[in-house]
């Protein structure tokens, strides 16, 4: 349904000849297709919505385009590319006072130096940005920075608070009825308890994530 809008919204402002109408969409169009994991799709859309806000000299619309091409880099496996876009997209954001971009750049950022194995930075960047997440209200956002918290915690020797982050994570994903997010917090809270030494609390809970996912999955069509 959301491709078949933006579609649909590429042919209007098309009709228009509005450029920066255009260039969002692409930029929509790019994340739509991230979201269905079609990284191929979407760097074609958000490298072409790219070059449209560079082309209009839109500095906000080039960091949303350059954060949304590194989280197809994060995840395509392409950590280095993407920690160059982050960057890149943190300052612009930075320089335009515009603190939500800053968030979802450093957020990803950070996500992005654990992958990299810099589990330490990753954390303190997570911590510098959270409580703004908290004053925006970014339900989602703020869970996923809890999740990263919780996961350095865990593998640096910390479980117990690690079980903290995680199940305050948890509790939000459910809350929001996020599948995927409830799944991820979830695998990382049970191996927290087991290694807080909650051994029982933890084994119950892994068992039954596959079925969260079985159940509440969409069906492809």
């Amino acid at each position: 349904a959301s491709r078949a809008a933006l579609d649909e919204a590429a042919v209007v402002y098309g009709a228009l000849s509005d450029p920066s109408g255009l260039a969002e969409v692409q930029r929509m169009r790019g994340f739509d297709a991230l979201l269905r994991h079609d990284y191929a799709g979407a760097v074609t859309f958000l490298e072409d919505a790219l070059e449209r806000f560079e082309a209009l000299g839109d500095r906000r619309g080039v960091g949303w385009a350059m954060q949304n091409l590194a989280w197809c880099a994060f995840y395509s496996g392409r950590p280095d590319d993407a920690e160059a876009r982050l960057r890149t997209a943190a300052a612009a954001f930075e320089e335009l006072g515009d603190t939500a971009g800053v968030g979802w750049a450093v957020g990803l950022l950070a996500w992005t130096r654990f992958q990299q194995g810099y589990s330490l930075e990753a954390e303190e960047m997570a911590l510098t940005i959270i409580d703004d997440v908290r004053r925006r209200n970014d339900r989602w956002a703020l869970g996923m920075m809890l999740v990263l918290i919780g996961s350095v915690r865990l593998w640096t020797g910390r479980a117990t608070q690690a079980v903290d982050c995680l199940t305050q994570a948890r509790d939000l994903f459910i809350e929001i009825d996020d599948v995927q997010g409830r799944f991820q917090s979830g695998v990382v809270l049970g191996r927290a308890l087991i290694a807080s030494g909650r051994v029982e609390e933890g084994l119950a809970l892994l068992p039954g994530l596959d079925e969260v996912l079985r159940d509440e999955a969409p069906v492809e069509n």
